[in-house]
């Protein structure tokens, strides 16, 4: 089964650079709480951190799947 890829749209360069700056920042902010001393850290924090990072990454993959050039 060979899907057709497709050009790239405006939409699909929104969506990644959204996703792209969110993925950023969360990793900037992950950095920050985890470099605080251990007694202070927000472990629940950095688990759902990490966990919407991860969806912005399947974000980013989704946007990229059927492209014939891929974003970035």
């Amino acid at each position: 089964m060979s899907e057709k890829c497709h050009k790239a749209e405006l939409t699909d360069y929104l969506i990644y650079a959204i996703a792209h700056i969110g993925e950023k920042s969360l990793e900037n902010a992950l950095k920050t709480e985890e470099d605080k001393p251990y007694n202070q850290r927000n472990n629940g924090a950095i688990i759902l951190g990490e966990l919407f990072r991860l969806g912005f990454s399947y974000v980013k993959f989704e946007v990229n799947k059927n492209l014939c050039n891929r974003i970035a």
